[in-house]
């Protein structure tokens, strides 16, 4: 059986930011479980693996950050990382307070 990665969408955020808002929030929070609790994943990889366009990802990137569903934080190459804030924690999210304290 293929285990390839899905991304959930997380139904509160539709009516807020559209169906494809919701997705790119479910695709950062599906990296934010691997590794350090952050999405590494560049706006082209994201774009890539949802079917959409970069400005397209941008945009919805700064939506989320706006509404403080997500934080971005820079790494020591001065690249744009995210996190899931656990303040505002959807059903079904376990990121951890600790994570989203930390940004």
């Amino acid at each position: 059986m293929n285990k390839a990665p899905h991304t959930r969408i997380f139904d509160e955020l539709i009516p807020e930011f559209g169906l494809v808002g919701a997705a790119v929030y479910g695709v950062v929070w599906r990296y934010c479980q691997m590794r350090d609790g952050s999405c590494h994943a560049t706006h082209e990889t994201l774009s890539n693996e949802l079917g959409i366009g970069q400005s397209t990802v941008r945009r919805y990137i700064n939506e989320l950050r706006d509404a403080q569903y997500i934080a971005v934080i820079f790494d020591k190459a001065n690249s744009p990382n995210w996190m899931i804030l656990a303040e505002n924690q959807l059903s079904g999210d376990s990121t951890s307070k600790e994570e989203g304290a930390s940004r």
